[in-house]
C-alpha cells in the first residue's frame, strides 16, 4: 500500500497531461502510486502518457458520465492511505510537495489536511495564492478550496460517501461539506502551496451551473438563514459573473485585475 494515491482523471488532454505526469514524477518523496483514469480519449493523450510511463504510473481506461464518476471509479483502484486528485494540466507545485507533507508525523493525525493553490494562465497575467483555514462556515457563500488543495484519508470515502454525481460541477464541494457536519473528524491546514491551478478547466467554465448546485445543496445542508441569504445573493452573483465574461478579455478588466492583486 503506497502513503498517497494521486489521481488523475482525463479526456482529450493531450497538451496538458505530460506535464502534469513529469510534476508527479519529479516527486523526492516516492512512497506513491498515479492513478490516470481516462475516459477513452480519442486525441495524442494515451500515446503522451505511454511515452511518460514509469513503475508507479496506472493507467486505467473506463468510460464515465462525467470528471465526479471517472473520480469516483478511479478510488476504487487506489491503495494509498491517502488521495490527493490532481486535474490535467494541474502541477504539483514543486518537487518537495509530497516530501513536506509524508515526513511530517503531525499530520498522521489528520483525516483531511488542506493548504494552498497557486493559479497560472489567468488571462490577466495574475498568479494568486488561494487557501486559508476550512469550517462548515467558510462554505457557505462560495468556494474555499478546490480538490488540488486537500489531501484526503482515502477511507474516508467509505465512510462519508462518494463524490454525489448530480452536482456535476461542484461535487467536491458538497462532499466536503459533508466532511465538516461530521464534526468526529480531524482536520488540519498547513499554509503549504500543494500545486499550480489551472484557471481555465473544468469548473471555472461551468462557474454559473455551479452556482445553481450550490443553492440547491444549500437547502440541505446548511442553516436555513444561509440558504435564503444564498437565494437573495444568487442573481446578483449571475450578474457579477456575465460581467466578469464579457469583460476577461478587455483591457480595463486586465487592469483592474492588476491593480487589485498586483503582478
Amino acid at each position: 500500500m503506497a502513503a498517497v494515491s494521486i489521481i488523475t482523471v482525463v479526456l482529450n488532454a493531450e497538451k496538458y497531461i505530460e506535464a502534469s505526469i513529469k510534476s508527479v514524477y519529479s516527486q523526492s518523496f516516492d512512497d506513491y502510486e498515479h492513478i490516470v483514469f481516462d475516459g477513452f480519449s480519442n486525441d495524442r493523450t494515451i500515446e503522451i502518457i505511454n511515452k511518460n510511463t514509469h513503475p508507479r504510473l496506472k493507467l486505467i481506461q473506463e468510460k464515465d458520465t462525467g470528471i465526479y464518476d471517472a473520480m469516483n471509479k478511479a478510488l476504487l483502484y487506489a491503495t494509498g492511505e491517502w488521495v490527493y486528485f490532481l486535474n490535467a494540466g494541474d502541477l504539483l507545485y514543486d518537487s518537495e510537495v509530497l516530501n513536506k507533507i509524508f515526513t511530517n508525523k503531525l499530520y498522521k493525525k489528520a483525516d483531511l489536511l488542506s493548504g494552498q493553490v497557486k493559479t497560472m494562465n489567468d488571462p490577466s497575467g495574475i498568479s494568486l495564492i488561494s487557501g486559508r483555514p476550512l469550517t462548515l462556515a467558510s462554505f457557505y457563500f462560495g468556494i474555499p478550496v478546490s480538490h488540488q488543495g486537500a489531501f484526503i484519508r482515502r477511507s474516508l470515502f467509505n465512510e462519508i460517501g462518494y463524490y454525489h454525481l448530480n452536482y456535476s460541477v461542484v461535487a467536491d464541494q458538497e462532499w466536503f461539506v459533508r466532511f465538516f457536519k461530521s464534526s468526529h473528524y480531524k482536520y488540519i491546514y498547513t499554509d503549504y502551496i500543494f500545486a499550480w491551478y489551472e484557471t481555465v478547466g473544468f469548473s471555472h467554465n461551468n462557474r454559473l451551473k455551479g452556482l445553481r448546485q450550490m443553492l440547491d445543496y444549500s437547502s440541505q445542508l446548511f442553516p436555513i438563514w444561509v440558504h435564503l441569504l444564498n437565494k437573495i445573493r444568487y442573481p446578483i452573483i449571475v450578474f457579477k459573473v456575465r460581467l466578469i465574461h464579457l469583460l476577461k478579455e478587455n483591457n480595463i478588466y486586465i487592469k483592474y485585475r492588476q491593480l487589485r492583486y498586483g503582478k
